[in-house]
C-alpha cells in the first residue's frame, strides 16, 4: 500500500474521531455536526482536511471499506479521554490501528494513530506509520442551492 493511501486512510479515520464500530457507539461521544479541520503530522509530512459531518456521522472511512471491514478489539476510556484499536480487512490488507483521542467532541480534538499494514494472505508487517493530530470545529457546513 502506498503511503498517500494509508495516509488518507489514517486521516479518513480520524477525520472521524476514530474508526467506527457499532459497539463503540455507546461510549464514544458523537462529534457536533458541521465543519471540523484537521491538521496532521503523518511520519514528517503535513496534512490538513477538511470535512462536513452531519448529525450521527462519524466516518467515510467505513464507506471506503465496507460495514463488516472493521472490528473492535479494543475501547476503553482513559486519562480524560478514550483508546480505541481497531483490524480492518480489505482485500489486499490488513489494516490494524491504535487511536488516543481526547477533547471536547463539540469543538476541538486531539490525538495520536499508530497503524501497520500487513499483507491479507499473512506475513510481516510491511509499512508502519504514526501521526499526531489536532482537529477543530471551524462551523456550519455550507449549504448548496437547489434548483
Amino acid at each position: 500500500m502506498s503511503s498517500s493511501r494509508t495516509a488518507r486512510w489514517i486521516l479518513a479515520a480520524v477525520a472521524a474521531a476514530g474508526a467506527y464500530a457499532p459497539a463503540w457507539a455507546a461510549e464514544l461521544p458523537d462529534r457536533t455536526p458541521g465543519l471540523w479541520e484537521t491538521r496532521a503530522l503523518i511520519d514528517g509530512r503535513y496534512r490538513v482536511v477538511r470535512r462536513c459531518f452531519k448529525q450521527g456521522e462519524r466516518s467515510a472511512f467505513i464507506d471506503a471499506v465496507g460495514v463488516g471491514a472493521c472490528s473492535a478489539s479494543a475501547q476503553k476510556t482513559i486519562f480524560g479521554g478514550w483508546m480505541m484499536q481497531a483490524d480492518c480487512r480489505t482485500p489486499k490488507a490488513l489494516l490494524s490501528g491504535k487511536l488516543l483521542v481526547s477533547g471536547d467532541f463539540g469543538a476541538e480534538l486531539q490525538g495520536r494513530v499508530v497503524t501497520s499494514v500487513t499483507p491479507a494472505a499473512g506475513g510481516p508487517v510491511v509499512k508502519r506509520t504514526a501521526m499526531t493530530f489536532s482537529s477543530r470545529r471551524l462551523g456550519e457546513c455550507a449549504t448548496t442551492p437547489r434548483g
